[in-house]
Order: structure tokens, then sequence, then C-alpha cells
């Protein structure tokens, strides 16, 4: 269904601890076709952060999510009430202040703090065509427009850095569900 490039774990690093916060890196590649739309590592991803935050509830839980397709991207809404960039919404300067010294201690001088992306000198990958090609009814979403305008480069690689924070209050209903779960184990 998938393969893991590097397990979850919780950050232990500089900026987690200068921001008195933990992160969670999580990346995946591979998904193929006949799982799209499948719940089920969304689902457990969910609670593995619930557990995490049950270990240490006094330190906000962020997930900083690089975003190659306005796919993913559109995910963040299908998860959180509030994450960054978002449509019609200003990046208050708290949360772009953790984007970039999160994206800046992972990616260093790939990371562009004025636009928010990170474009590697050299291919880390891209999106097949049929991934990244827009149906009719993908065209007008105000968060399909929003992502292209954000991330031009995305046809090349270039990823857009989002972050949401994982608590209780900010998940939509089965991610809730899930960090839940998580949080009672």
């Amino acid at each position: 269904m998938f393969s893991l490039w590097r397990k979850a774990r919780r950050e232990n690093s500089a900026a987690s601890r200068l921001l008195g916060s933990t992160s969670l890196r999580f990346a995946l590649h591979g998904w193929q076709r006949q799982f799209w739309g499948e719940q089920t590592l969304p689902r457990a991803w969910c609670r593995f952060a619930g557990h995490l935050k049950a270990q240490e509830p006094q330190l906000p839980l962020y997930w900083l999510l690089i975003v190659k397709g306005h796919r993913t991207y559109r995910y963040l809404k299908v998860f959180s009430r509030r994450y960054f960039p978002a449509v019609n919404c200003q990046t208050p300067e708290p949360v772009r202040r953790i984007m970039d010294c999160l994206a800046q201690e992972r990616f260093g001088q790939c990371y562009d703090a004025t636009t928010g992306v990170i474009h590697f000198p050299g291919s880390r990958g891209y999106l097949k065509p049929e991934w990244a090609a827009l149906d009719d009814n993908k065209q007008g979403k105000p968060e399909v427009a929003f992502f292209l305008e954000k991330n031009p480069g995305h046809g090349q690689g270039d990823e857009l850095v989002c972050l949401t924070e994982l608590v209780e209050s900010n998940l939509k209903r089965q991610a809730l569900q899930a960090f839940c779960r998580g949080m009672e184990t």
C-alpha cells in the first residue's frame, strides 16, 4: 500500500526545544492508486499522534507537513479546523515563526522563508502528471487555486511548508476520534 522512508518519531530538535513544542515527522511515498481513499493509515497516524500528546500533554504538538501537490494540501482541511497557510486567512506571526524555525532547521538553505516553499537543487521526486492533473471539479476549488498560487513550482518538485496543531479543539471528527483513542493508550 505504501512505503515508509523514515519511521514516525517525535522530534527533539533545537527548534522544538526552543519553541517548547514537539513536532511530528512522518513521511510516506509510493501511494498506489488502488488504495486512494483508504483511511487506515490516516487513522493510525492520528492515533499515534494522540499517544504522543498523552505522554507530554503540556507541550503543543505540531504537524509540519511539506506538500508537493494539491491533493495532499487539501488533506489538511480534512484533518483540522485551522492550518497554515490557508485560503482567506493570514498566517499569524507566531505560527509563521514556528514554521520558519522548523523548516529552516530541517531543510536549511533549501527553505525560502519569504515564500514558505522548499526548493531542492536536485530532484527529490515530483508528482506524476496524472496525479498533478486537475479535473473539472477540482479547478474551481479555492484550496486548489490557493495551493497553485503559493507553490507554482510544485510540478518541478517544490514543496509548500504547512503547519497545524494537533490538539482536540483543532481536529475534525474522524481525526479527533482516532487522536483521542491514542491518548487513552
